[in-house]
C-alpha cells in the first residue's frame, strides 16, 4: 500500500521508494488521463464509409497499453477524418478494471469546401 509521502519525514529513504513504485505503477496503470497513439490499423472513412482507425496506446514514457484500441467516442457515419500522426495525444481511463482509449485528440473529421 503507497502512504503518504511525507506521512513519516524521519524515513526519506522509503517516501522516495514509495514515490518510485508509484511513478511505476502509473505507467502501467493510467487511472484517467493523457496517452500517446500511432494508427495501427483501420481506415480514414469517406462519404461511403465510417471511419475505422485502430490505435496503439502507449504512455508518454512509451510503455505500450493497448494494441488495435477503437476509442470509445462516437464517430459521425459516412464521414472522412483526419489522420492523426503518430505520437498524438488522447485519453484513456480505466473502466471496469481494464483501459479503455476514450478518445484521440487529432482524429477529427476533414475540412472540405463549403
Amino acid at each position: 500500500m503507497i502512504t503518504r509521502l511525507d506521512a513519516n519525514p524521519d524515513t526519506p529513504d522509503r517516501n522516495r521508494r514509495n514515490w518510485q513504485r508509484f511513478a511505476q505503477e502509473r505507467e502501467t496503470i493510467v487511472p484517467f488521463g493523457m496517452v500517446k497513439v500511432a494508427v495501427d490499423g483501420g481506415a480514414a472513412g469517406s462519404s461511403s464509409t465510417t471511419c475505422s482507425f485502430t490505435y496503439t496506446v502507449t504512455s508518454t514514457s512509451g510503455l505500450v497499453l493497448l494494441t488495435a484500441a477503437t476509442p470509445s467516442m462516437p464517430r459521425y457515419a459516412n464521414v472522412e477524418y483526419e489522420t492523426p500522426a503518430d505520437g498524438s495525444y488522447g485519453l484513456a481511463a480505466v473502466v471496469d478494471g481494464a483501459l479503455v482509449l476514450y478518445e484521440v485528440q487529432q482524429e477529427r473529421p476533414k475540412g472540405g469546401a463549403c
